[in-house]
């Protein structure tokens, strides 16, 4: 048995998480697995310390078809599908009215399947299906303008992506009940996706210190 399946029966990345935030595994031993799976020594870090900062443990949840399908197919580049989707998100930001922010959108929401679950820890739970993610990301647009994105590393991980970054955006539009504050954002981040073997999305789970955020879109 692998290092990666011994660790837990889930041997995702989010299963790895889960198992050390319940303790079920120590910090060097999950920094060892990860290392192990692909990630580098810094990703494995940061992706553990923003575990530690996400909040309280909420339940993350993966597609019904996530353990059944390998991963994305030998055709799909994986790193150049994720350059798309990023290129797809900052282009959100940048559009000048509704139609063409949900016109974006429309573009985003092509690169995930049907069925697709993001976890988000600033949620109470996952977001499921392309309807939900969609609101989501829509939301996410009109909130912050004038994004730059830094993408820190990127990782092949067993059958998942891990990717780093840091971002800085003006809060100018309402993000749900939430006003605009006029301010800056900035915040570190990691994502993890899982894609199937038609190169779309089955599962993104995002890991940053959600309190953090919380208090910069609600700071006036």
């Amino acid at each position: 048995m692998s290092d990666m399946a011994a660790a837990t029966a889930d041997n995702s990345i989010e299963g790895l998480i889960g198992s050390y935030r319940a303790r079920q595994i120590p910090r060097a031993r999950l920094l060892s697995v990860l290392t192990a799976a692909g990630a580098s020594t810094a990703a494995a870090v940061m992706l553990v310390n923003l575990a530690e900062l996400a909040g309280p443990v909420q339940p993350v949840r993966t597609s019904a078809g996530s353990h059944h399908q390998p991963a994305a197919s030998a055709g799909v580049d994986m790193a150049t599908a994720h350059d798309e989707h990023l290129s797809n998100q900052t282009a959100g930001t940048s559009a000048v009215d509704a139609k063409a922010r949900s016109a974006a959108v429309a573009q985003m929401m092509s690169d995930y399947s049907l069925s697709a679950v993001v976890n988000d820890p600033l949620f109470g739970g996952p977001l499921v299906g392309q309807a939900a993610i969609a609101v989501h990301k829509t939301a996410e647009m009109a909130a912050i303008s004038d994004l730059s994105f830094n993408l820190l590393s990127r990782s092949i991980v067993g059958s998942q992506i891990l990717a780093t970054w840091e971002l800085e955006g003006l809060h100018s539009g309402p993000y749900y009940s939430l006003p605009a504050t006029g301010k800056r954002i900035r915040m570190q981040g990691a994502t993890v996706q899982t894609r199937g073997q038609d190169g779309k999305i089955l599962v993104e789970t995002l890991y940053y210190d959600a309190a953090q955020m919380r208090r910069q879109l609600s700071q006036h």
